[in-house]
């Protein structure tokens, strides 16, 4: 790992972290999906960059942003998967990297175990890591959009990288800080990695319950280590139980297709969203049947630059949407059951 001081200074569009709410809501409220992505320029406007070129300018403007938004010394460090600048302690950018460099190590083998198309990004992956989250908020304020005060850390699929803080300066979150980091950062990182593994493409329509729900299946992990994705995310299998007594299950035809009709409005459709998201991920990844449907899927969509096909790709590779919704309350139930003392 390598390290710069930078010295002092002063405090576009994203797919925001899932909210984690206090008062025990740390599931989470939603990531608000930014649909408008900066399009690269044509070959006589902006010169190819190799990825390493692309890599040190993307550094680099994260650093002159994150200037913007922060008097104290900036950091900059890199392994040999990630680069990293911010304010927080030089330890915990340490730490931070570390749990990065294991999570794509996961991500990677999980997803070419399962017989999808993935591979290690060619070049290093942004991060952006304050102290706390005042200079996180300016620097969210500033060159971000749709990132509320709930919102503790997020994927920028426009500038392709991913900003958060040290929970553990945070008073009021300084129990628990270190399951909220980790937590936070796999499911920011699951974003970030996705978008440059093949798995999504960052110029292409996807159904934002697909892009969370990837990103909700690979959040569960251990505090330090390894840890493959698709375990079973116990805080949004919770949230399913309970938001449902108050609000209608979402249809299978929703989560694939309306966003807006998927995600709503209100705190509680929100969080089913995100609940059902995960749901259909676990469900497509762990049917025999349903995973090469899944599979194909994902490489339809990624040729989509808008959503005017998303009702016919998912009824050509998943058939009956009906039928699918069925299945997937039928497994909702099933995992239910199993998580109860007496359960099977």
């Amino acid at each position: 790992m390598t390290r710069a001081q930078i010295g002092n200074g002063i405090g576009p569009e994203a797919i925001d972290r899932r909210s984690w709410l206090g008062l025990g809501m740390a599931a989470g409220l939603g990531i608000l999906c930014a649909n408008s992505i900066a399009r690269p320029g044509t070959a006589a406007q902006v010169p190819k960059l190799s990825p390493a070129e692309e890599a040190e300018r993307e550094l680099a403007r994260a650093l002159e942003r994150a200037r913007a938004a922060t008097s104290r010394p900036l950091f900059t460090l890199h392994t040999e998967q990630y680069q990293a600048v911010g304010d927080a302690a030089e330890s915990f950018i340490k730490i931070t990297l570390s749990d990065c460099e294991n999570i794509a190590d996961d991500f990677l083998g999980y997803y070419q175990g399962q017989g999808f198309d993935v591979k290690r990004p060619d070049r290093r992956l942004t991060l952006v890591v304050f102290h706390d989250e005042r200079p996180y908020r300016e620097f969210a304020r500033r060159f971000a959009r749709g990132v509320t005060v709930y919102t503790w850390g997020f994927y920028s699929r426009a500038e392709n990288w991913l900003v958060l803080f040290d929970f553990r300066n945070v008073p009021v979150n300084e129990q628990g800080a270190g399951h909220k980091s980790v937590r936070t950062l796999a499911h920011e990182s699951t974003h970030q990695l996705s978008f440059n593994t093949g798995l999504l493409s960052r110029q292409a329509d996807a159904p934002r319950a697909v892009v969370e729900g990837l990103a909700s299946y690979g959040e569960t992990r251990p505090l330090h280590g390894h840890g493959a994705p698709g375990q079973i995310n116990g805080a949004l299998l919770d949230d399913l139980a309970h938001i449902q007594r108050r609000v209608t299950w979402i249809s299978a035809a929703d989560l694939l297709t309306d966003d807006a009709a998927t995600f709503g409005t209100s705190l509680d459709q929100t969080l089913l969203a995100y609940a059902q998201g995960w749901l259909l991920v676990y469900y497509l990844m762990k049917s025999p049947s349903r995973l090469p449907q899944f599979q194909a899927y994902l490489k339809t969509i990624s040729t989509r630059a808008n959503k005017n096909h998303r009702y016919d790709d998912a009824e050509k590779h998943f058939g009956d949407l009906d039928r699918l919704d069925q299945e997937l309350r039928r497994e909702a139930i099933r995992l239910q059951q199993a998580r109860r003392p007496d359960g099977p």
